[in-house]
């Protein structure tokens, strides 16, 4: 699958609003039903490098993934282990096993495109 195949199937998941798939320099890749994709990553990429620089100091291992919430809505940054992931929630905080789900769909495309 490419990214925006991925993009797709994780924007069909139950909760998912939009989505955003950046580096971790904070640029984007692709996006999907989100009207400012490049803020959005550039966005993602800086916090998840600072509140990475935190986890080190506070020694708790590597960032796996960030869940923002307002009174508004709720956000989610995966850290695919290549790239961030950026979800917009439609509601305040991500549905249960919303990450498993995510990482098991990017974990199966990148096995077909190894084999």
């Amino acid at each position: 699958m490419d990214d925006m195949e991925i993009l797709k199937v994780i924007s069909e998941l139950p909760g998912v609003e939009s989505s955003v798939l950046g580096d971790a320099d904070g640029g984007l890749i692709d996006a999907l039903d989100e009207p400012d994709g490049e803020a959005t990553a550039a966005v993602a990429g800086f916090t998840t490098h600072k509140l990475s620089e935190a986890g080190e100091i506070l020694g708790l291992g590597a960032l796996e993934s960030v869940n923002v919430q307002s009174s508004r809505a709720g956000s989610a940054v995966i850290h695919t282990g290549r790239c961030l992931l950026t979800l917009r929630l439609a509601s305040k905080s991500p549905a249960p096993g919303l990450e498993e789900r995510v990482r098991g769909i990017i974990e199966g495309s990148s096995e077909s495109t190894d084999a």
